[in-house]
């Protein structure tokens, strides 16, 4: 089998999702045999100030804390901003009940 790098760009899923609870809500439900990584993902929060962790399992990128309607945007990352245990969903933690758009890549592995 070829390297991680050539399965990502074989086998990269895009996704969206949004939140509108405070605390965490799952975006995405990781079957109990794979991993997740996220190689990128722009967060989009609308209207007021916000703070905004994502996570999978006990795996959590630092908070970035957002003003009113500013994007934030992690680029591709191929070794991966978040890389999760094997069975560990794709989170999102927000800090205010604010409505919050994420459009994100992922890959799920069997290791």
């Amino acid at each position: 089998m070829g390297s991680f790098e050539s399965a990502i760009n074989r086998y990269s899923i895009s996704a969206s999702g949004s939140s509108s609870a405070t605390g965490d809500t799952t975006l995405l439900a990781v079957p109990a045999s794979k991993r997740f990584r996220l190689i990128s993902a722009i967060i989009s929060p609308s209207g007021g100030v916000n703070t905004v962790i994502l996570k999978t399992g006990a795996v959590a990128l630092p908070a970035i804390d957002f003003a009113a309607d500013t994007p934030f945007v992690l680029n591709y990352n191929p070794a991966g901003w978040i890389n999760g245990a094997v069975g560990d969903d794709f989170i999102i933690n927000l800090s205010a009940a604010t409505a919050t758009g994420i459009v994100y890549t992922y890959f799920l592995s069997d290791s």
